[in-house]
């Protein structure tokens, strides 16, 4: 009893500190980044396999400031009332592009999600934290955050979920979560999607490439 009382009061104040951070929303294409802001951008791909199966997975990369007054989400597509928005072929993969206007700062990335259908069935996985900086009036690239399929899963520590690529009759494949270093490709997706933004000043600051680890060190969770 003791140990519920103990985890339903972190979950309690997990949630009362989450919902304090302001939520930073993607910005439109037509985006214009004026030459005094104080604010500066965090842009990448989000990307994972393409399967067909009618609850897709959706791959969710969540971040926040380093103080939590801040925090962003980037999606591999979009659920909208009319359908699904994104979900362009990048790659061998399926995403999309993002770009978010940021108060300049230290930014890191907090979980990885995986969301099933539309019903949002959810699988999260708290990450070790990767940082990175975002400067006023500049672009910082921070990578493709891929999920990438594997067969099997003997990876002791890394993020993974098992997903169904073809039916709940076939088997079970696993994906994880891991950024990839792909500035000429994404730099032209950039400026191309961001028309305003051609001229912008544009700096790297990968600072993991590679699977992400979680940091439950004892995870077992094939979900």
């Amino acid at each position: 009893m003791i140990t519920f009382i103990r985890f339903f009061i972190l979950g309690t104040l997990a949630f009362v500190v989450s919902a304090c951070a302001t939520l930073k929303s993607p910005v439109d294409n037509d985006f214009r980044l004026g030459p005094n802001s104080t604010n500066g951008l965090a842009f990448g791909t989000v990307t994972q396999p393409i399967v067909d199966v009618l609850l897709k997975p959706n791959t969710v990369y969540v971040f926040e400031s380093i103080d939590g007054k801040i925090s962003f989400e980037v999606k591999a597509y979009d659920i909208q009332l009319l359908g699904i928005k994104g979900r362009d072929k990048i790659g061998n993969n399926e995403g999309q592009m993002f770009a978010v206007e940021l108060p300049a700062g230290t930014y890191k990335i907090n979980r990885w999600v995986v969301r099933i259908g539309y019903a949002y069935n959810t699988t999260r996985h708290p990450l070790k934290p990767f940082y990175f900086e975002v400067q006023p009036g500049k672009a910082t690239y921070i990578g493709e955050l891929n999920s990438a399929q594997g067969q099997s899963w003997n990876t002791p520590g890394t993020a993974h979920v098992g997903v169904y690529n073809g039916g709940l009759l076939t088997p079970k494949v696993y994906w994880y979560p891991r950024i990839i270093d792909q500035t000429r490709r994404d730099l032209a997706l950039f400026r191309n999607q961001y028309p305003n933004m051609k001229s912008i000043k544009v700096l790297k600051h990968i600072q993991h490439i590679g699977p992400l680890q979680t940091i439950e060190q004892n995870q077992t969770n094939n979900n």
